[in-house]
């Protein structure tokens, strides 16, 4: 049994379970968390996951897992509850992130979060 801190976002009407692992205390399946956990019946219920990781040539790394467990490309709606979690958690409104080898920044201006490749 492990104890698992997370949250519950939402963009644009989407919804997302989010785990901070900026510091790597979490090493677990996420791809099995993600079809439990993700479950509208049976678990918290959410369109996918999220988790926030650290990476060299960025602020933070976003990993998306669908509902169903399989890696997802970038998610625009994600991509935005994830950089408006990491712009409180690092104090900076202009971030940069690393999304299946790709950097994105993102601009966090009040409850506004844009998104650029």
């Amino acid at each position: 049994m492990i104890d698992i801190i997370f949250l519950k976002v939402e963009a644009s009407g989407n919804d997302f379970i989010l785990i901070d692992n900026l510091y790597k205390k979490y090493n677990i399946d996420y791809c099995n968390f993600a079809v439990i956990a993700c479950n509208r019946h049976k678990g918290i219920g959410a369109d996918g996951l999220l988790i926030l990781e650290p990476t060299e040539i960025a602020d933070f790394k976003m990993r998306y897992l669908n509902s169903d467990g399989s890696e997802g490309g970038m998610c625009g709606n994600g991509g935005r509850a994830i950089a408006m979690y990491a712009s409180h958690l690092l104090g900076k409104e202009n971030l940069s992130f690393e999304a299946l080898n790709h950097i994105y920044t993102a601009e966090v201006k009040q409850n506004r979060v844009s998104i650029r490749v």
